[in-house]
Parts: C-alpha cells; structure tokens; sequence
C-alpha cells in the first residue's frame, strides 16, 4: 500500500509546490544584495512553498498523518503572512 494517494487534487497542489519552489530558489540564489525588501520576499516564498507542500501532504496523505500537515497549515500560513505585511510596509516608493 502506497503512503501517498496520487489524486487531481493532490497532482495540481504538487505543480503549485514545484513552481513555488522555483521561485523561491531563484530568490534565494539572489539574496547576494541583501536589501531588506529581498530578503522579506524571500522568507514570503519559503514560507508559501512549506505552505503549499503541506498542502499537498493534505491531499495525498492517508487520515491520520494528514492531520499532522493540517495542524503545521496555521503556524506556517501565519509565519509568511508576517514576511508578507512587512514586505509591504517596508516596500519603496518614489515621491
């Protein structure tokens, strides 16, 4: 019996994953600069891909060690948001 179950759901959470990864690693590749607006993107990214591969661990999991990817959903959803709304403050504009 396979531990992860392959289903539509758990196929189109796994591209999300892929693509997420992909962006995260191009910006992780380019955290040379270390400007702070880089760096908040990138922990915002880190944090959707987790989010996101725990997403698919929902969908393809049997009942019981879903229910451990379902509690980690909160905590990691709550973690990027915070990267997201300080990216935003601290984003600049021109006058």
């Amino acid at each position: 019996m396979s531990p992860i179950y392959l289903t539509p759901a758990s196929i189109s959470f796994l591209a999300q994953f892929i693509l997420s990864l992909a962006i995260t690693l191009f910006l992780a590749l380019h955290l040379r600069n270390r400007t702070t607006q880089l760096v908040l993107l990138a922990c915002f990214f880190a944090g959707a891909t987790t989010f996101i591969g725990l997403t698919f661990l929902d969908a393809a999991l049997s009942p019981f060690p879903r229910l451990l990817a379902v509690y980690a959903q909160n905590a990691v959803l709550a973690l990027a948001l915070v990267f997201l709304l300080q990216f935003a403050y601290r984003f600049p504009r021109q006058y």
